[in-house]
């Protein structure tokens, strides 16, 4: 088992904007997966405080499946920092913990984000962080 990952963005817009990206189910849908992937806006919920669950629904082209993630927020700072759950396997209670900091940099936001865990080996956090990296390729268009 490996750890995790840590992923560092710089996005040129401030910290709100990237925060919204994060908490608005619009916004989530269309950067969450790529856009190789198909997230249903309606697939998405998120209850976004403390305590507050998340979901959403990934349709997978070339699988001709679904992956239906799950989570808990159990961090909620508006525009600084998000912490939550992530599984795509909603019986089984393991769940990483995914942090998202925003700093404000010249000229935007530096966004960090880290999965820790355990919950994979390192080639499944391997093949996580290069999705993210086209999460946030995705999200970046969000920002014009």
């Amino acid at each position: 088992m490996a750890d995790g990952l840590r992923i560092v963005r710089t996005f040129p817009v401030p910290p709100e904007r990237v925060w919204e990206a994060w908490t608005d189910p619009d916004q989530f849908a269309e950067w969450w997966g790529t856009d190789a992937v198909w997230v249903p806006t309606d697939s998405v919920a998120l209850d976004v405080r403390e305590g507050g669950e998340w979901r959403a629904v990934m349709h997978l082209p070339e699988q001709a499946g679904t992956l239906a993630w799950v989570g808990e927020y159990t961090v909620v700072a508006p525009h600084e920092r998000l912490v939550f759950t992530l599984s795509d396997d909603e019986p089984d209670p393991r769940r990483d913990t995914v942090t998202v900091d925003l700093r404000p940099v010249d000229g935007g936001t530096e966004m960090t984000v880290s999965q820790l865990g355990g919950g994979l080996t390192s080639v499944g956090y391997d093949e996580a962080a290069a999705g993210y990296q086209g999460f946030f390729d995705t999200m970046a268009t969000l920002f014009g």
